[in-house]
């Protein structure tokens, strides 16, 4: 089994959302919730594609697997 490392203040926190699209109330919610685990010590990162709308998922299939990649390469964020 692999346990990942604990989160450590000053930690950034990768975001993704490759399932239903950010839209209406819910942008405002996700920037609330940034706001939160920023004012709690984390960086928040956002992927690229999180505010994409097609055809009512949160981005093309392609930009799903993009975004998660691009997450999962990227060394400062722990997901």
């Amino acid at each position: 089994m692999i346990i990942p490392e604990s989160l450590k203040i000053g930690d950034t926190i990768g975001v993704v959302a490759p399932s239903d699209p950010i839209i209406g109330d819910n942008v405002e919610e996700i920037k609330q919730a940034k706001k939160i685990v920023e004012k709690s010590g984390f960086k928040v990162k956002f992927s690229k594609n999180i505010y994409s709308n097609t055809c009512g998922y949160g981005a093309s299939a392609k930009e799903k697997a993009e975004d998660i990649n691009a997450m999962f390469a990227d060394k400062n964020v722990k997901m």
